[in-house]
């Protein structure tokens, strides 16, 4: 067993109440002393777990069940990836794995 390292520091009072109040545990802290700064805040939607329906072309699916000739659809617009939660990362691959797919069939309809 290595033995424990202690570190002591020497600050002065009104930083060490900082200090201690940044350690604490409880996230409602009081914000009573000015400086005050303000920054302006924008709140996105990162994606949905719902989506647009595609097949294993990544092409979209209208309501009757068919593909939408021409219409590919790939990464955070695409529906039934995710149902309860996801990993994080996983929202990159999935667009990256049927951007791929979505690319490629796109090319052969181009091509048609």
């Amino acid at each position: 067993m290595k033995p424990a390292v202690v570190v002591t520091m020497q600050l002065p009072p009104a930083a060490m109440s900082r200090l201690e109040q940044s350690i604490k545990t409880n996230w409602a802290n009081t914000i009573d002393t000015p400086p005050f700064k303000s920054y302006a805040v924008t709140c996105v939607i990162t994606f949905t777990f719902g989506g647009l329906r595609i097949d294993g072309d990544a092409r979209v699916i209208n309501t009757n069940g068919l593909p939408i000739g021409g219409l590919d659809a790939a990464g955070v617009l695409v529906g039934g990836i995710f149902y309860f939660n996801y990993p994080g990362g996983t929202g990159l691959m999935s667009g990256s794995v049927f951007g791929r797919i979505a690319g490629a069939a796109a090319a052969r309809f181009a091509r048609a």
